[in-house]
């Protein structure tokens, strides 16, 4: 799988409809975001929607740069629905999710709208250290202030390993600000976590007003 061709992230906002069909993928390789290659898309915005779609195997080893996600790199509004993941993800640092590496943070983008993950899980184990941001097993980063975000009936059932005991945690990394938007609802860490700072938990790090 390491001699996979590489995929090159589909560099658009993306606001339409992505149907999966619950088809998987299989060998994909990624090598991250210093190589345009930090997952499926580059960014979900406004009321964009990626469902039913899976990542069965592939090579994602030795990522170059921080911010990585499977099926997309930045999530700022729009919806992810019943995606999943089985492949180990290390090499990267700092906002590295099984699904997708942050939520927010793009000034100006998609202000407004209601971010919601649902019917997700993570099976890959994620290895590196997580700096200033996190490593998670549905999401990496929360950098939003602006809108509101819903995870829920969500699972991670891979290892979560930070290699430099700061943050990271089953369902979402760390929050990076004191954020009350953030609802998470019937969602479960099965993984096995290690190597966190005394600001991680189990399913959210950071800090955070989630309500859960």
């Amino acid at each position: 799988l390491s001699n996979s061709l590489e995929w090159k992230t589909i560099s658009v906002m993306y606001t339409g409809i992505f149907d999966g069909g619950n088809h998987k993928i299989t060998s994909l390789r990624l090598t991250g975001m210093n190589n345009g290659s930090a997952g499926l898309f580059e960014r979900l915005i406004d009321n964009g929607t990626i469902k039913n779609l899976g990542i069965a195997s592939g090579y994602m080893k030795g990522l170059r740069g921080r911010s990585f996600g499977t099926i997309t790199r930045t999530m700022c509004g729009g919806t992810l629905s019943n995606c999943w993941n089985a492949v180990d993800i290390s090499g990267a640092s700092n906002e590295v999710g099984g699904l997708v590496c942050y939520l927010g943070g793009l000034e100006g983008v998609g202000i407004g709208n209601e971010m919601v993950i649902e019917n997700c899980y993570n099976l890959g184990n994620i290895t590196g250290p997580g700096g200033d941001c996190g490593l998670g097993g549905i999401a990496g980063t929360v950098w939003a202030t602006q809108w509101d975000i819903t995870i829920r009936n969500c699972y991670n059932a891979g290892d979560i390993t930070v290699t430099d005991k700061t943050y990271g945690a089953g369902i979402l990394g760390k929050v990076n600000t004191n954020y009350s938007g953030i609802k998470v609802e019937n969602c479960y860490n099965v993984g096995y976590l290690s190597g966190m700072g005394s600001g991680s938990q189990v399913i959210i790090g950071g800090p955070y007003n989630a309500s859960t």
